[in-house]
C-alpha cells in the first residue's frame, strides 16, 4: 500500500524540486500537492469546540508551513512533519545569544566561545499605553502624539542604559569601536545597521518602534576578502532529525557584497550588509558574481584548499555545540521523534580564518541560491528526504552509531552530500517516554 505525503509549499522553486524527489522514490509515494494560491479551508470544530484538521487521515507525512501542521496527530505519534513545535531557541538571536553564553561559561575552550561575538541584549518595552480613559491605544491611535513620542524615547532610552555606557566607553578608545544592531527575528535586512555611536542605536530603534527585541554585536570588522576586495558570509544548510541527530550539507554558499568592503564607510550598506535581499537592491546586482559555493572560492584561487577545509571544520564543530547549547532547553528547542527541520546557520570568516556564527534560521529561503546552483538545492533535498523519510518509512536507511564528543571536530559520518555532526546518546523528552493525553 502507497504511503501519502502532503506538500504545502508556497515556494515553487523549493515545490517543484521537492515532488520530483518524491517520485524518485520507485512510485512508493502518493503526493497530494494543495494550490498554494487557494484561500486556506475553514477548520470545521470537533468535540470540546477543538478546530479539526483539514489534512486527510491518510496523509502520513506533512511538509507544511508550521501553523498549517497538524500538531495533535504530530504528539500523537501518527503524523511525520517537517517542523519542531519550539525552536525560537535557536531562530530567535536574543534567545540564541543566551544559549551560546551559558554554553560558553560551562565550556571555556570550546570552539564555540571562540566563535561568538559579544552580544548586548536591548529588550524595547511595547510601545502600547493606557490612557486616562482605561483602554489600551498603540503609539500611532488617538491621543497626545508627543506624549507617545515622549513615552516612547523614554522606553529606549531604559532598554539602553548600559548601551549608552558602552558607547562612552568606546569614545575613550576601550572597547571594539564598530557594532552590528540586529532584530531578535529578522526581516530580510531591512533594520540591520551597523553602528558606531549611541545615537544611530537610538534612531534605529525608534525608526522600527515595532521591534521589541534587539540585539547589539561585536562588527567583525576585518574580514577575510575576496574577488577584489568583498566582504561575504556563509549559508549552511542543516538538518535537524528526530531527537536528535543533526546533518550539515557540504555545499556552503556564499553570499557575496557587490561592491568592495571599506572599513571606513560604515553607511554603504551595499559593502557591509551580505544579505542577499539587500544586495539585489544594487542596480548592478549580478547573482553569477554575488553567490558563489565554498569549494569554488577555492577554485577561483581565492582561498587554498587546506584553508577551505579548515573553514568547513569549524563549521561542521560549531553546528555541533550550538545544538548541544540548545539541548534539553525544551521551552526554547523541543525535539520529537517525528519530526525534523531545515534550517539556515550563517557564518562570516575574519582574516585570521576564524569563523563566527551570524545566527540562524528556520525555513531557509532557498531559492536565494540562484538558478546557476539549483542543483546544490536539489541535492540537499533529495539527502533531507533520505535521512528523514528513507529513515522512517524505508529500509535502505543504514542506522549511523554515536558521534563522538571526544575531540575538538566530531567524527564526521556521511549520507550522500550530508556530514552528521551530533547525534544524541541518549533520549530527550518526546521520545520514548513522551505520549499524548485528551483533554
Amino acid at each position: 500500500m502507497k504511503k501519502v505525503a502532503y506538500l504545502h509549499e508556497t515556494s515553487p522553486y523549493v515545490k517543484d524540486r521537492l515532488v520530483h524527489c518524491f517520485e524518485q522514490r520507485k512510485g512508493e509515494w502518493d503526493v497530494i500537492v494543495p494550490d498554494v494560491s487557494a484561500p486556506p479551508k475553514k477548520k470545521k470544530t470537533g468535540k470540546k469546540g477543538k478546530p479539526q484538521s483539514t489534512i486527510p487521515k491518510e496523509v502520513c507525512f506533512q511538509w507544511d508551513d508550521y501553523e498549517n501542521i497538524d500538531w495533535e496527530r504530530v504528539l500523537k505519534g501518527d503524523l511525520f512533519c517537517n517542523s519542531y513545535c519550539f525552536r525560537k531557541g535557536l531562530t530567535r538571536k536574543v534567545q540564541l545569544s543566551k544559549h551560546i553564553e551559558h554554553y560558553n561559561a560551562k565550556h571555556p575552550t570550546s570552539l564555540l566561545r571562540q566563535s561568538s561575538p559579544q552580544t548586548w541584549i536591548i529588550e524595547v518595552p511595547s510601545t502600547t499605553f493606557e490612557y486616562g480613559d482605561g483602554e489600551q491605544h498603540d503609539s500611532e491611535e488617538e491621543g497626545d502624539e508627543g506624549d507617545d513620542d515622549y513615552l516612547i524615547d523614554m522606553n529606549i532610552e531604559e532598554a539602553l542604559i548600559d548601551v549608552e555606557q558602552l558607547f562612552a566607553r568606546i569614545e575613550e578608545g576601550e572597547v571594539h569601536p564598530y557594532w552590528i544592531l540586529k532584530p531578535s527575528l529578522g526581516n530580510k535586512g531591512a533594520e540591520i545597521t551597523v553602528v558606531n555611536d549611541y545615537q544611530t542605536v537610538f534612531d534605529t530603534i525608534k525608526q522600527w518602534k515595532d521591534v521589541c527585541e534587539w540585539v547589539l554585536q561585536q562588527y567583525i570588522d576585518r574580514p577575510l576578502l575576496v574577488y577584489g576586495g568583498k566582504k561575504f558570509h556563509m549559508r549552511v544548510h542543516v538538518v535537524a532529525v528526530g531527537a536528535l541527530q543533526v546533518f550539515v550539507h557540504q555545499d556552503v554558499i556564499c553570499l557575496i557584497t557587490g561592491v568592495p568592503y571599506d572599513r571606513e564607510d560604515i553607511t554603504n550598506r551595499y559593502a557591509h550588509i551580505t544579505n542577499s535581499c539587500v544586495q539585489r537592491e544594487h542596480s548592478e546586482f549580478d547573482e553569477n558574481a554575488t553567490v558563489r559555493l565554498l569549494s569554488e572560492l577555492e577554485d577561483d584561487k581565492e582561498i587554498t584548499r587546506d584553508q577551505s577545509k579548515l573553514i568547513f571544520e569549524k563549521i561542521k564543530t560549531n553546528v555541533r555545540e550550538i545544538f548541544r547549547a540548545v539541548e534539553n532547553q525544551t521551552g526554547a528547542f523541543l525535539v520529537l521523534k517525528n519530526c525534523f527541520e531545515l534550517f539556515g546557520f550563517d557564518f562570516l570568516v575574519d582574516e585570521q580564518l576564524n569563523v563566527w556564527i551570524l545566527e540562524v534560521n528556520a525555513g531557509p529561503d532557498m531559492k536565494n541560491t540562484g538558478d546557476r546552483l539549483d542543483h546544490v538545492v536539489s541535492s540537499f533535498l533529495e539527502d533531507v528526504l533520505t535521512v528523514t523519510v528513507d529513515k522512517n518509512f524505508g529500509e535502505q536507511y543504514a542506522t549511523y552509531p554515536a558521534v563522538s564528543d571526544d575531540s575538538e571536530t566530531a567524527t564526521i559520518l556521511q549520507e550522500g552530500r550530508l556530514h552528521m555532526v551530533y547525534n544524541a546518546k541518549s533520549p530527550q523528552w518526546g521520545t520514548p517516554n513522551m505520549s499524548y493525553i485528551e483533554d
